[in-house]
């Protein structure tokens, strides 16, 4: 996937300091679909949208779980939401 010039995107690093939690914690919410991320460059990045009042979008792990049984890959419904 490539950036997408009006979406702020967030690293893992990013996303540790934002979250309060630690880089395993922040792979584990990729890993469970609490998030969703795409490697951009070569480094994991999430949209900024995804975070909301210092946590990951509730919806989000519904919407994506949606997505990926209707046939969804990944980075579609990343590029999808």
């Amino acid at each position: 996937m490539t950036e997408t010039p009006d979406v702020q995107w967030l690293t893992i690093p990013d996303l540790t300091e934002i979250l309060g939690i630690k880089v395993s914690q922040v792979r584990r919410l990729i890993e469970d679909r609490a998030l969703l991320a795409s490697r951009i460059d070569g480094v994991w990045k999430v949209p900024e949208l995804f975070i909301v009042n210092g946590e990951p979008m509730h919806e989000l792990k519904g919407t994506v779980v949606v997505l990926i049984d209707a046939g969804f890959t990944e980075d579609e419904a990343l590029h999808w939401l």
